[in-house]
């Protein structure tokens, strides 16, 4: 029949085990100093069964420190269960009576069992499912039984009668319940270590970004800020982490100096990919205006719930300084293209189209959207169409020179203009490039 004693005690031991997952969250089992303190904490468990065991006889004693040695040794590896097996060994021989030597065996027994166990599972030949827990538990409670032929010879038939059944049916239960809790405390603490990880891993990528990133929750509250970032606003990131967005990133339109629509709010409401207009600026924490340009995008879950925003922006002080000069480049070469009443033009065959510049444009009187190939071939004389068409074609096919001169009429005021052309042709590309002067 069942002993119950010898089951209160082994429910107790249930409930002590889960200490271990504790102790894991502080001190990882990884680390020298995780491994001792598990060591410690299945050592103490042991002893505490053994002070509160299932008595026989004087010094024959039953209780659960082989489940509790073998799978903490199991879990924690050869150093945790030696140093519980030298607390339990010590008090079980401080206990003494006839039954110190079977106990000691059956200390010694789970151990090696548990490491055993330990080196397959270390190897990827033992998992931790239901099963094999259970499983695991037979074959230790076996090693009991089979060490019980080493109590006094006197003991060992009553022995068996007493508590085969409860060690034979409960003990595999027993390894199986607190195997299932190491277990799960363990892929909690996998879990939560793969999510740290995941997130050391994004905060170093958003960090190392070169351009500037601020996130968000769903409320447009301010959640990570990137040292980019931190250093276009102005804001450190403990300054405004769960503060609005719009305390961090006040942005205007650079011409009318309005403020504008924070990016965010659109994007919350949307969902959908936002990017700023033109001519934006943001205000710094000191006043400071830098124009940027930027994106956002919403941060979306599994199940395409929006769980905040993502907001990517950089400074465009360098840009708007590298466009300011091509403009005034620009400028000035149109300028010196009417003023030397010269032009010039290309024709891109793939296309049939002509790109003008303003100085050419200037001598046929045309403006921009005027300048296409086919309204383009009206404006020189009737008598020259003919030989502007046979000198364009031999220098494609013959690659002769194009180096004409024909009299236009001037779109705009009706002049007749004498114009000298040459050009060459980019075969590859198929693109004609001319230049044209008023002479």
């Amino acid at each position: 029949m069942l002993n119950i004693q010898l089951i209160y005690n082994l429910s107790v031991l249930v409930a002590l085990s889960v200490l271990s997952g504790f102790v894991d969250s502080r001190y990882s089992r990884k680390t020298l100093n995780g491994k001792i303190l598990q060591g410690l904490l299945f050592g103490t468990i042991a002893i505490i069964g053994m002070m509160y065991p299932f008595k026989f006889a004087e010094g024959i004693i039953f209780d659960g420190r082989s489940i509790v040695i073998s799978l903490g040794t199991l879990f924690f590896g050869p150093l945790s269960g030696l140093i519980a097996l030298i607390l339990a060994i010590i008090y079980r021989i401080y206990l003494g009576g006839g039954g110190v030597l079977a106990g000691t065996l059956v200390i010694s027994a789970s151990f090696l069992i548990g490491y055993y166990f330990y080196f397959l599972r270390k190897n990827g030949k033992f998992k931790l499912n239901k099963l094999n827990l259970y499983l695991f538990g037979v074959i230790v409670s076996a090693a009991m039984i089979a060490l019980l032929l080493t109590l006094p010879e006197n003991l060992i038939v009553d022995v068996y009668k007493t508590i085969t059944i409860t060690v034979i049916l409960v003990y595999p239960l027993i390894t199986l319940v607190i195997g299932k809790i190491l277990s799960d405390q363990e892929e909690n603490i996998n879990a939560i270590n793969k999510i740290k990880l995941e997130e050391s891993l994004f905060r170093t990528t958003l960090y190392s970004i070169g351009d500037a990133v601020i996130t968000t929750n769903k409320k447009g509250e301010v959640q990570y800020v990137n040292t980019v970032a931190e250093k276009l606003t102005g804001w450190k990131e403990l300054e405004v982490k769960g503060k609005p967005l719009e305390e961090v990133f006040n942005i205007l339109n650079e011409d009318t100096r309005k403020k504008v629509e924070n990016p965010v709010h659109k994007i919350l409401r949307d969902g959908a990919i936002v990017g700023l207009a033109n001519h934006t600026i943001l205000i710094s924490k000191n006043g400071t205006e830098i124009p940027i340009t930027d994106s956002g995008a919403p941060i979306i879950n599994d199940n395409n719930e929006i769980l905040g925003v993502v907001l990517v922006f950089r400074d465009q002080t360098k840009e708007r300084e590298y466009q300011r000069k091509i403009q005034e480049d620009a400028g000035r070469l149109n300028r010196a293209e009417i003023v030397g009443k010269v032009g010039h033009w290309e024709l891109h065959l793939d296309n049939p189209r002509i790109i003008a510049s303003v100085g050419a444009q200037k001598i046929y009187g045309l403006k921009r959207g005027q300048f296409n190939y086919t309204f383009i071939k009206k404006f020189p004389l009737p008598q020259y169409r003919t030989f502007l068409d046979k000198t364009i074609l031999n220098l494609i096919e013959k690659n002769e020179p194009y180096d004409v001169v024909f009299k236009i009429v001037a779109a705009d005021t009706g002049e007749i203009k004498d114009i000298h052309s040459v050009a060459q042709y980019d075969k590859r590309k198929k693109i004609i490039f001319g230049v044209i002067q008023d002479i």
